[in-house]
């Protein structure tokens, strides 16, 4: 059975091409957890990078880019609920489209209201398409990484820390901004 509601969602290419050869990857391994698949992914993917490095025909730059971008919390997500991912990254770039024609132009960076109406705004999508405990583990995962300037300030004057902790705190205001009622509203848009 097919969901209407998915019918107006829009996939890149790049990312489409990656989360294939992931779902072929899991396929041709089925003994593998996810955690394994995803180390074993990276070096696959390192090794075309690395045989196309000297090629004009580097076709994979773009999505070992998407793939890299990922903390490893967030690869092993993609691992396990593909699909799922597909519909995330989706929801990632309408809030960008949503962010860059909002009110808040010209204001960018870091602990900015355009960055938090980004996170607040991806994290409704997202409830909005997959659910709100999915949404959650999208939403945490992606700020589960090592950063190397966690406890340094920022121009504004803030820790990454303190960065993390408002940037947890707007997704969890926007996922809370979309529950049963406002999906009961027909012509509730995104």
């Amino acid at each position: 059975m097919r969901n209407e509601i998915h019918c107006i969602l829009t996939f890149d290419s790049d990312t489409v091409k990656l989360f294939k050869e992931i779902e072929k990857f899991k396929r041709d391994h089925p003994e593998l957890t996810s955690p394994e698949v995803s180390k074993q992914f990276e070096q696959k993917l390192d090794n075309l990078q690395q045989k196309n490095s000297f090629s004009a025909l580097a076709s994979y730059d773009s999505y070992v880019a998407k793939w890299n971008a990922l903390t490893e919390a967030e690869k092993v997500l993609v691992i396990r609920t593909t699909g799922q991912a597909l519909i995330v990254d989706s929801m990632r770039r309408k809030a960008v489209e949503y962010e860059a024609n909002s009110k808040y132009k010209g204001l960018d960076g870091n602990g900015t209201k355009r960055d938090a109406f980004r996170h607040a705004i991806w994290n409704a999508l997202m409830v909005k398409y997959i659910n709100k405990l999915s949404a959650y583990a999208w939403a945490t995962d992606h700020e589960a990484q090592d950063d190397p300037s966690y406890y340094d300030q920022y121009f504004d004057g803030f820790t990454g820390r303190q960065h993390k902790v408002m940037d947890l705190h707007n997704k969890e205001k926007g996922r809370d901004s979309w529950n049963f009622w406002t999906d009961s509203i027909l012509w509730t848009s995104d």
